[in-house]
């Protein structure tokens, strides 16, 4: 028979450990997020520098008079921001990638529970019968 104490302590360590393995897959899943969340932000900083605003009153002035061309104004090769329907399937695809993991960890945490319960010799308490009624 297993020592009680032992089962316990046994289990209390692999329920830290289960704890430590899930704070570590929070932190990894935090900065790849922020790593996710940085590049679109480059991106779009980027777009924001190269870009050029919309032509003011003078300048469409100007053009129609012929002193300034539209060519002139706009410079080719301006980075653009990629889809909106791309960044948010990048989006949804590390929500799916993160509900994998989530779901991963809270199946081996049970697992690990249900292992630890077993070992212990601990039995679930049944819920009380209704009394049954005398037939007459």
């Amino acid at each position: 028979m297993v020592d009680p104490n032992q089962a316990a302590a046994e289990s209390a360590a692999k329920a830290a450990e289960a704890a430590n393995k899930r704070r570590k897959d929070a932190a990894e899943d935090y900065k790849k997020d922020n790593d996710r969340r940085a590049e679109l932000n480059k991106k779009q900083a980027e777009v924001m520098e190269n870009s050029r605003p919309t032509p003011t009153q003078e300048e469409t002035d100007l053009a129609r008079l012929g002193l300034l061309h539209p060519d002139d104004k706009s410079a080719t090769g301006n980075p653009e921001m990629p889809p909106v329907a791309e960044q948010q399937a990048e989006v949804a695809k590390a929500e799916q990638e993160k509900a994998k993991r989530d779901q991963a960890t809270a199946d081996a945490a049970n697992a690990e529970a249900k292992s630890a319960r077993e070992q212990s010799g601990f039995v679930k308490p049944q819920a009380p019968q209704a009394p049954q009624q005398r037939q007459k």
